[in-house]
């Protein structure tokens, strides 16, 4: 009898302390989202320099539109590396990521 409950005890902790880690995930991969999410909308944003008069404002907005088109194909792939690296949920890290990714 004690042997059950002491297994009962043990499967319930492990359950615990395995919700609370998939829920922390969850939290990262929102996290990582959401960030993806910000770079795209500012890589558009830039896109508009296409239309410039000046050949370097040109180029420029033609690099931002594929690293948009970039962070948009890749953005799954892009968040699974994050949360294997452990990458910090701070902006200024995921934004280091996403840079030396596009590269």
């Amino acid at each position: 009898m004690k042997t059950i409950g002491i297994v009962f005890i043990v499967l319930a902790v492990s359950l615990c302390t395995l919700a609370f880690v998939q829920g922390d995930q969850n939290q990262d991969e929102a996290f990582y989202k959401k960030c993806i999410d910000e770079k795209i909308a500012k890589c558009e944003r830039k896109c508009r320099l296409v239309h410039s008069r000046g050949d370097h404002l040109q180029s420029y907005g033609e690099k931002k539109d594929g690293e948009a088109q970039f962070y948009k194909e890749n953005k799954e792939n892009l968040v699974k590396a994050m949360v294997q690296q452990e990458v910090p949920k701070k902006t200024s890290a995921v934004h280091h990521f996403l840079i030396k990714a596009f590269q």
